[in-house]
């Protein structure tokens, strides 16, 4: 039921509407995520809510690095694969504001409700418990610009270990990045089981951003998590280009 065909609107509560939701980059989607979204989806059925799950691809327009390597589509496969049978409705983030507030504006259109309490689930690994508090606010700032009661708070949750070591989508873009200087197929040995039929998607997205790059500086990106930095060259006719279309 992940990404709703069609949303049960008659699932949310009455009286004042509770909207949990998740912001991540998830690039690519791992086990601690997994863990954190179905805390989040447990937390929202106790409440009568449907939680929003907004994946993005990072910044500078969702450009494609081994820092950022997965499209949306290939996110959304991963979470629709993990998370069958809950119930979340999974959206591309573009704007979090507004695609948050448009998530609110459909429910209540549906379901007459005026009041919103919004709930952003974040993980507590390194500062994710506060840095989205800001986009929080303004989200709670815009509702009441419409008219709407609102208010809002931020929901901490734990993060989790697999061997010892704190999970993170750097880590199993690495590890893909190791089985491609190698070759010797160790990303779909550790992987497959939790990625399924989306492991070759996946490992194929993070080869086909190091493609285009020396052998030495994938090396350097697994040590260092450095990206190669941009000739100035390439950095100005971007900037020509953009002038131009302007």
């Amino acid at each position: 039921m992940a990404s709703l065909d069609v949303v049960p609107y008659d699932f949310f509560g009455r009286g004042k509407l509770t909207i949990y939701f998740f912001i991540g980059r998830m690039n690519p989607p791992h086990a601690g995520h997994e863990a954190a979204l179905r805390q989040l989806m447990e937390l929202a059925m106790g409440e009568r809510s449907i939680p929003l799950i907004l994946a993005g691809s990072g910044p500078n327009g969702g450009e494609r690095t081994l820092d950022n390597p997965l499209t949306f589509v290939t996110k959304q496969r991963v979470l629709k694969y993990r998370l069958a049978g809950s119930l979340c409705e999974i959206r591309e983030k573009t704007n979090p504001i507004g695609d948050v507030l448009n998530w609110m504006d459909e429910i209540m259109r549906n379901t007459g409700q005026t009041r919103v309490v919004f709930k952003l689930v974040t993980g507590d690994k390194g500062e994710n418990g506060t840095k989205l508090n800001g986009i929080l606010s303004a989200i709670v700032k815009a509702a009441q610009k419409k008219g709407v009661e609102a208010s809002g708070e931020s929901v901490a949750i734990r993060a989790i270990s697999i061997g010892g070591e704190e999970m993170s989508a750097t880590r199993v873009r690495k590890d893909a990045l190791k089985a491609l200087v190698t070759g010797d197929g160790s990303f779909h040995r550790a992987y497959s089981g939790f990625y399924g039929p989306q492991t070759e998607n996946v490992f194929g997205e993070i080869a086909q951003i190091a493609s285009s790059m020396t052998q030495p500086q994938v090396v350097t990106y697994i040590a260092t998590g450095e990206l190669p930095k941009k000739s100035k060259s390439k950095s100005k006719s971007k900037k020509k280009n953009a002038a131009e279309n302007e």
